[in-house]
Parts: C-alpha cells; sequence; structure tokens
C-alpha cells in the first residue's frame, strides 16, 4: 500500500537530518530542448564524493529526463553523475539495448572498498515500426552512517510516499527485514518525476536502522513514436565481471 508521507514521521527525518528539504522535484523541459541542452547540463554535475553527492546528481538527472538521452551512457558522463571508475557491458546480440555493471566506486559509499554496485538497462522498445525508450539503473549499497533515510528526504524532500514492499504493488525488487526500529525501516522512499514527454521514479529500500539498502531508478517514455530506429553506440564487448 502506497501512502503519503505522514507529517510527524517528515518531521521527525528533517530534524535528524541538517538543512532544509529541497522543492518537490519540478517538471523538466521537453524531450526535444532537454536533448539540445544535455551537453551543458553534464558540465554543471560534479563527481560524488559522498552519498548525498550521488542522490542530487540522481535527482539532476531526473529532473532533466537525462536518463533517456544516449549521451549519458557515455563513459565521461556515467563517471561524472556516479563516481564509478569503470564500466563493463554485457555483450547482446540486439543493438538496441544496452545492459552493463557500473564499478569502482571507492569511498562514494562506505569509507573503504567498492562500496556498492549499480546495474543499468537502457533500450529501444519496439513494437511493430515504433519505439520508445527506457531506462532502469538499480543501486545495491553497503551500510553507510552517510546515507540513510534522512539523507534522501533533505535531497528529494517530501512529495514522496512510504510504501510497504510486502504489498502487491510495491516498486523495485523484495528486500528482506532487517532489525531496527526506525520511523520508515523496511519500508521504500518513492518519488514520481512526470514531465511532458516521459515519467520517472526513484525508489529507496530503507534498511529497518534507517540506512539506505538498495535505490531503483527508472524513466520512460510516455508515447511510442514513429522516428526511424538508430543503433545505440557499440560499447566494450568485455561482460561484467
Amino acid at each position: 500500500m502506497k501512502v503519503r508521507f505522514a507529517v510527524a514521521v517528515l518531521s521527525c527525518l528533517l530534524a535528524l537530518e541538517p538543512g532544509h528539504a529541497e522543492a518537490a522535484p519540478k517538471k523538466g523541459a521537453k524531450k526535444e530542448a532537454a536533448k539540445t541542452a544535455a551537453k551543458d547540463a553534464y558540465a554543471t554535475v560534479a563527481k560524488p564524493a559522498e552519498p548525498a553527492d550521488l542522490l542530487r546528481n540522481l535527482k539532476f538527472a531526473l529532473d532533466h529526463h537525462l536518463l533517456l538521452t544516449d549521451s549519458f551512457y557515455e563513459e565521461k558522463n556515467l563517471q561524472r553523475f556516479f563516481g564509478n571508475e569503470r564500466a563493463r557491458w554485457y555483450k547482446l546480440p540486439r543493438p538496441f539495448i544496452r545492459s552493463g555493471k557500473l564499478q569502482g566506486f571507492g569511498g562514494v559509499f562506505a569509507p573503504a572498498g567498492d562500496g556498492m554496485a549499480v546495474d543499468v538497462l537502457y533500450k529501444y522498445m519496439v513494437q511493430g515500426t515504433q519505439e520508445k525508450r527506457r531506462a532502469m539503473i538499480g543501486l545495491d549499497v553497503v551500510r553507510d552512517a552517510r546515507a540513510t533515510a534522512e539523507t534522501v528526504v533533505s535531497v528529494f524532500g517530501i512529495e514522496g510516499h512510504v510504501v510497504d514492499p510486502s504489498t502487491q504493488d510495491a516498486p523495485g525488487r523484495a528486500w528482506p527485514l532487517t532489525p531496527g526500529n526506525h520511523p520508515v525501516g523496511n519500508k521504500i522512499l518513492s518519488y514520481e518525476f512526470d514531465g511532458p514527454a516521459s515519467k520517472g521514479s526513484l525508489n529507496v529500500m530503507i534498511n529497518g536502522d534507517g540506512s539506505i539498502a538498495n535505490i531503483i531508478v527508472t524513466e520512460e517514455e510516455k508515447l511510442w513514436s514513429l522516428a526511424p530506429l538508430v543503433a545505440l553506440p557499440k560499447q566494450a564487448a568485455e561482460p561484467p565481471r
């Protein structure tokens, strides 16, 4: 079941996190305008040094509908947004699907070690002579005191929902219950991004103690297009390790 954030719960979360929550996600520019401005937009993004930086980068990408631009998946741009050192791509027979794994995050999540695994799927869905694009990015992270429900709310604001993952309409992947009594522990913080041409979402699974367990980001075009299908740029054939 999806319910609005309770005022008491949000007040508690914001009181625990320094600073103020940002405004609710704004609607992005039209798809074509976003494509034209993408290069300039990338230049404003800084490589993340900690979890809050990464969350801000994800919000920026969703606000500007960048997940549906081919250039977002260029190695230099992925590194800007996620802070990874490398990307490994699956060798797939279909030229309109790009699937791989980002690796080498250093201290973005957790003080030492890789810290998280990021799976990327970007594809053109084909229906007869029509197409539309869809992207999904999944981040599995280790517990980090800098990455909590309070961190999420401080970046994305209160215009979201708390979702019980045990219900059928819960987004993202299933996750076992973990110990803890945080107000939104073992729940999903869910945000929606609605633009003129696409719709996106960010769903953050919270551990029982209030730390982030995983993040699922999606974006999809609303309408099918008759535009000619163009193969995605070729990537290295080396499979993820």
